[in-house]
């Protein structure tokens, strides 16, 4: 039985001999829940601060 918060984890060698983490995300994001609400512009959100 696998957990169904599991992603699969992959070390492959470079060309430069060093390793590199591979990391798949895939089955994870197919069961998180998305937002339906849109984010706000970041200079918005820094003008709202600003007048406050």
């Amino acid at each position: 039985m696998t957990n169904p918060l599991s992603f699969l984890v992959i070390i492959l060698p470079k060309k430069n001999r060093k390793k590199q983490l591979y990391i798949d995300y895939q089955k994870l994001n197919s069961i998180i829940e998305k937002d339906i609400y849109l984010l706000h512009l970041i200079e918005e959100v820094l003008e709202a601060f600003q007048s406050a």
